[in-house]
């Protein structure tokens, strides 16, 4: 990666470098912050208690070559969320139909076993099993 050509370190110190704080580091770098301290202290949450570390491996430097190529694979990675996104939308829509009613919408003929116990033809949720 175009990161490790300029001499930064991030996957070092950030165990997830596609996270929030590594993705705000990296797009103040692209827009030109240069000063790894003042990348540093974009950290969230628990990175913050490696801000010292941070700045030692963003020391780096990024000439616009590299700010070129780690811009186009932000972008193919955001372009791989929406996807994924629109991918799990569409997958639970279709799962909504087959997904297990709520037991308390259920009338009461559906909830009940058939005579003598329970109905061998259909499972818990009251749909027919698959054959």
């Amino acid at each position: 990666m175009s990161l490790e050509e300029a001499n930064i370190k991030l996957a070092s110190v950030a165990s997830d470098v596609m996270g929030r704080s590594a993705r705000d580091m990296l797009t103040a770098g692209l827009s030109g912050e240069a000063d790894a301290t003042v990348l540093a202290e974009l950290a969230r949450g628990r990175m913050r208690a490696k801000r010292e570390l941070l700045a030692q491996a963003l020391q780096g430097q990024l000439k616009p070559h590299h700010c070129f190529l780690i811009g186009e694979q932000l972008a193919d990675i955001d372009t791989l969320d929406e996807a994924i996104e629109r991918m799990n939308t569409e997958i639970a829509e279709r799962l909504r139909p087959i997904r297990a009613p709520d037991p308390a919408t259920l009338d009461d003929s559906r909830n009940q076993a058939a005579p003598g116990g329970s109905d061998p033809g259909r499972d818990q949720t009251g749909y027919e099993p698959f054959s």
